[in-house]
């Protein structure tokens, strides 16, 4: 399964799961990059945005089966426009447990896309909001996102007796985390062994997995990531106990971890735990056997699978059954405010111990069961001055109870009828909407951006300006901790040591918990302290390389180096911007300078890449076998490096890494792909296609006897059709074939109307063949022994029918080029010789020796599959005359006709042919007149099937453009729009061709009359097989070369016409029994060579 991930986040702070074989994965903070061809981050920008051009910059073998958009209350990734995405779309709901407006602004989103599955993850307690907005397929997969390999488990945990005697907690304490400040701070006050670290997620797994206890403090009430992490790591789990409604009992009968609900609960549990370590290793042990049955790498792909493709949930993390009126379901107004209510009530939660809240008894009981879901809120039916907020009916309210109350929520009152009497109480309304009041709303919400911005300037390096925010706090609350931290954080690195000694000894006596204040005691109190400004200088250089501000990063981080030459992570990331920038020699300078510094196998491979970019393949060769020597037993390095070893074309460090990854990993779909390649490349077909088929799941394929087998045509796109006319016309007429037509709509990006995708039906119906739809064929694993498939691109084939599909019912994939590739170009050249289907196939027709060349050149597996077969479309031109369209001939008349093809691929540029195949851009005005103007002659004017979709979706002409262009075609006379699905009656009818760099040019060939290629100077070009057009054909880039060729064909003159005939052989196998036939004939040759090594295989083993 092919995923395309949208996150808010960067990989750096909350990575994302992998949850299919292949991911993309886009996002603010993420690079647009490419590694060995195949795209790995797309950056998309804040806020609102477009899936839809994500979508299409992929290239064909990475377009996606599902769209998964992980979105959450910080609102930096807000896909839209989901409905032009046609596959499954799945939201993963995050943190609707803090933040501004998190649950009503996430009802907002999920309801204005049309997402197919809704996926809550560590809020199951919000659970009743998503239904009480009508919203369905709705699921919970808590640990979801949890975004570590089995391999890094593994190595993460250490025997009970390696473990460190301490309680470890890997997460923010700051402002935004007051509770987890305050418990973590008791127990560093308590003498128990406590550490606090803020770390990357690899390095908090390995924390846990090195400590005997690992700390979970919820954020705010919510089931997190944190929790699976510890159990993960064989650390015994130590967590808050959570709301009921948070699932948290439903998980776990409470064996496999331990809970407070307190600080003395907490003070206790870990003392006891400590004092007790078989007790708590007891625990450890059974939370790991817990998640490692339920929380495998491979399981949850799989159950993720389910949901997206099924809809059917994880039988452990089932959802309670609805209830039978949703919250507030009468007054859906009420609902509103009520979760605008919740949301504050809620912050109130995460900044406090407790809250407690008094609930009129004429109040709905939706009301209680709403804000019970919070799991220290402390509820009662007695109005006191110690309510956080008093919940009443504006019928029973009473000013005098609620006299001290510091909030009120009137449920159901409108604002007029009881403004007044909470007036005079002292309340004011926070907001006129929902009915709810407090004292001094506004004080509270200017501290609190105050002190964001602070903190953020302190840590970005701008200390002028976090020294004036520091200030302006205090002058109003000469008692605000956060300005205080701020304030002895500068004095330190002001080396005024008498200020800071003061300043900490005020946050003693107000906050003598607070972990920051221990930190920088500790700070103080060294004999010599280290500035911190290096380090927040290069963190906002590691910032603005995830927005991809290169030079600006590259700014900062000079300026870190600048202070401190030898700072640990500066050269790499020096390095990394250098090579976005494509400065690759100053790259590879600075990771070799990063090197001396911090040996590892990432920044080697991280050489290697930039090495590789810059076509220095020896040396990335070398830097990635260093990365092989650093890391022999990490599965993801080798993984990479068997990558990168394809790409650059070292099959000796491929080998290396085959070996290693089937000795560590031999069971990984992943180690029988490449050893899958390895072999294909050594030629051992039957052997790769084994590994293959294990990569994918698939069956072993069964022997097969050339007296009776099974074959599958996977049709999608009637102007293919001559590629596997004579092919399947072969294997029809022999009875020992049992021959099915499988028909798929063609799904390809510039196809947007039903008529368009579906066209192979009717086509198929027209030729009076027998075929099954693709949605009523049967796909049971080794359902067929071979399958001819149509397409090489991923993208243009529905879900359930790509590549690793199609193997695990067909194993052998047979593919007969649809088109005669001729177009150059890098990008061009891998779409048509390197696509999954290229290197998976089972056997490729080539049409010459030549064409087998380029498979040889361009597949990262060789030709060691690929046949010299000829092409099918050859046996169609043997009877070119049998394919005359009688209206197309009166047309003509007696007139010479010339076709023109112009290629779909036209792309603007400075210059007036543009940059793509096309020369449309040159020729759309002049040809039209210069045909007009020959009325003794007749033109066929026959487009790519995708040409005029191609101008509209490239913005190149519109609909009105285009229809204007064909009137003017159409007015001169003696040109005709051919939009027939086959294009044989125009090469029947044509007495000459003009084209494009197409597949028309090797193909017209066949038929031995004049060519003219019209070449675009600033495009892609031809490939190897365009010394057939270079040097038989004319060409023309000029007007004076048009009509010299139009003159010559008129005059019936072809100079080169002999030449061109007898060396059209060398470019094009032409068998005597023809091209069908023989391909069938040779698919038979290695049935039978592959049967008769399977039965020598069994004799050896029987001997």
């Amino acid at each position: 399964m092919r995923v395309l991930f949208f996150t808010g986040s960067p990989a750096s702070y909350m990575a994302p799961p992998l949850l299919g074989v292949s991911q993309v994965n886009c996002g603010p903070d993420w690079p647009d990059r490419v590694v060995d061809g195949k795209v790995v981050s797309l950056k998309s920008p804040v806020g609102a945005y477009d899936v839809e051009p994500f979508v299409k910059r992929l290239p064909a073998t990475q377009r996606p089966d599902v769209v998964v958009c992980l979105v959450d209350a910080a609102r930096r990734n807000l896909p839209a426009n989901l409905r032009a995405f046609r596959g499954p779309k799945v939201l993963l709901v995050a943190d609707t447990h803090h933040l501004r407006a998190p649950i009503s602004g996430m009802l907002q989103y999920a309801t204005s896309e049309p997402y197919d599955r809704i996926i809550v993850l560590y809020d199951r307690h919000h659970l009743e909001f998503f239904r009480s907005a009508g919203l369905k397929n709705l699921f919970w997969f808590p640990g979801l996102t949890f975004p570590h390999s089995d391999d890094q488990v593994a190595r993460a945990r250490k025997s009970w007796e390696l473990r460190s005697r301490q309680i470890a907690f890997v997460g923010q304490t700051g402002g935004l985390h007051p509770r987890r400040a305050r418990l973590v701070g008791a127990l560093a006050q308590a003498g128990l062994p406590v550490g606090a670290k803020q770390i990357p997620q690899r390095e908090g797994l390995e924390f846990y997995g090195s400590s005997a206890i690992g700390l979970n403090v919820s954020l705010n009430g919510d089931l997190n990531l944190r929790v699976f992490e510890i159990l993960a790591s064989g650390a015994m789990l130590l967590t808050d106990q959570l709301a009921p409604s948070s699932g948290m009992d439903q998980l776990w009968s409470g064996n496999q971890l331990a809970s407070y609900r307190s600080e003395p609960e907490l003070l206790e549990a870990a003392a006891h735990y400590l004092k007790h370590p078989t007790e708590a290793a007891a625990i450890a042990k059974r939370g790991v056997t817990w998640l490692d049955q339920l929380f495998g790498e491979e399981k949850r792909r799989l159950a993720f699978e389910h949901i997206v493709f099924d809809g059917v949930p994880v039988p452990e993390f089932v959802l309670p059954p609805t209830k039978v009126k949703a919250w507030f379901a009468d007054a859906p107004r009420q609902r509103d405010s009520a979760i605008k209510v919740y949301e504050r009530v809620q912050e109130l939660h995460r900044q406090q111990e407790t809250v407690a809240i008094a609930i009129d008894a004429a109040v709905s009981k939706d009301a209680a069961e709403m804000l019970a879901t919070l799991p220290r809120v402390s509820a009662a039916s007695c109005f006191s001055s110690a309510n956080d907020l008093a919940v009443v009916s504006g019928c029973t309210l009473d000013q005098v109870s609620l006299s001290q109350a510091a909030r009120v929520w009137v449920v159901d009152a409108a604002q007029s009828s009881v403004a007044a009497a909470l007036s005079a109480a002292g309340l004011q309304p926070i907001d006129r909407e929902i009915g709810l009041f407090a004292r001094d709303p506004q004080e509270i919400e200017e501290a609190r951006l105050l002190h964001s911005a602070c903190w953020r300037h302190l840590h970005a390096g701008d200390y002028a300006r976090a020294l004036e925010l520091a200030r302006a706090t205090l002058a109003k609350d000469p008692k605000d901790v956060d300005a205080l931290v701020t304030m002895a954080d500068l004095a330190l690195e002001a080396c005024n040591r008498p200020l800071a000694t003061k300043l900490l000894q005020t946050l003693r006596g107000i906050a003598p918990l607070d972990p920051r204040l221990q930190s920088l005691t500790a700070d103080l109190t060294r004999g010599s302290y280290t500035p911190k400004l290096p380090q927040r200088l290069l963190n906002t250089a590691r910032d603005l390389a995830t927005k991809r501000d290169w030079k600006r990063a590259g700014v900062f981080v000079a300026k870190a180096l600048e202070l401190e030459p030898g700072l640990r992570g500066a050269y790499a990331l020096f390095g990394r911007i250098h090579s976005e920038l494509g400065n690759y020699q100053e790259a590879a300078d600075t990771l070799l300078q990063a090197l001396k510094q911090e040996d590892t196998a990432d920044a080697w491979m991280g050489l290697g890449h930039i090495l590789s970019k810059g076509r220095q393949n020896r040396e990335a060769a070398d830097a990635f076998r260093k990365a092989l020597v650093l890391a022999p037993v990490a599965i993801a390095t080798i993984h990479a490096v068997a990558d990168a070893a394809i790409t650059i074309g070292d099959w000796k460090l491929h080998s290396d890494a085959v070996g290693m990854l089937r000795e560590r990993d031999p069971l990984a779909p992943h180690s029988h792909f490449h050893f899958g390649h390895q072999l294909k490349h050594q030629r051992r077909i039957h052997d790769a296609l084994r590994h293959h088929c294990r990569w994918c799941n698939a069956p072993e394929p069964r022997p097969v006897s050339t007296s009776s087998y099974r074959v599958l045509f996977v049709l999608q796109h009637p102007p293919f059709w001559p590629s596997l006319a004579s092919v399947y016309a072969a294997f029809a007429a022999d009875p020992a074939c049992e021959v099915t037509v499988v028909a798929l709509p063609y799904e390809h990006p510039y196809y947007a109307k039903p008529e368009e995708r579906d066209a192979i039906y009717g086509f198929l119906d027209k030729l009076e063949i027998l075929y099954v739809r693709a949605d009523q064929f049967r796909r049971a694993a080794g359902c067929a022994d071979i399958a001819f498939v149509q397409s090489p691109y991923e993208v243009t084939r529905p879900s359930g029918w790509k590549i690793s599909d199609l193997l695990r019912f067909a194993p052998r994939l047979v593919y007969v080029p649809y088109a005669l590739e001729i177009g150059g170009g890098e990008e061009n050249l891998s779409l048509l010789f390197n696509q999954p289907l290229h290197q998976l196939a089972w056997m490729i027709c080539a049409r010459s020796p030549r064409h087998k060349t380029l498979f040889a050149q361009r597949c990262d597996v060789g030709d060691a599959h690929v046949e010299v077969t000829g092409h099918p479309k050859m046996d169609a031109l043997r009877n070119l005359e049998t394919a005359r369209d009688a209206e197309l001939d009166a047309f003509i008349g007696s007139r010479k006709a010339v076709l023109w093809n112009p290629q779909f691929d036209v792309r603007p540029g400075l210059s007036e042919f543009g940059t793509g195949f096309s020369t449309f851009l040159r020729w759309r005005s002049y040809l039209p007149e210069a045909f007009a103007r020959r009325s003794e002659m007749a033109f066929i004017l026959r487009p790519h099937p995708l040409f005029f979709a191609s101008l509209e979706k490239r913005g190149v002409a519109s609909a009105a453009e285009i229809a204007d262009f064909l009137r003017r075609c159409e007015a001169a006379g003696n040109i005709h729009l051919d939009r027939r699905p086959s294009y044989l009656p125009a090469f029947a009818a044509s007495t000459a061709l003009m084209s494009d760099a197409s597949s028309f040019l090797l193909e017209y060939g066949a038929t031995g009359r004049p060519i003219l290629y019209l070449h675009n100077p600033d495009g892609p070009g031809l490939n190897h097989d365009g010394d057939f057009v270079r040097d038989y054909c004319a060409t023309a880039t000029t007007e004076s070369e048009i009509e010299a060729f139009l003159d010559d064909v008129a005059a019936a003159r072809d100079a080169r016409g002999a030449e061109r005939r007898a060396a059209y052989h060398e470019f094009m196998h032409v068998p005597a029994e023809g091209v069908g036939q023989l391909i069938k004939e040779t698919v038979e040759e290695r049935l039978a060579a592959e049967h008769a090594e399977r039965t020598s295989e069994a004799v050896t083993v029987l001997a």
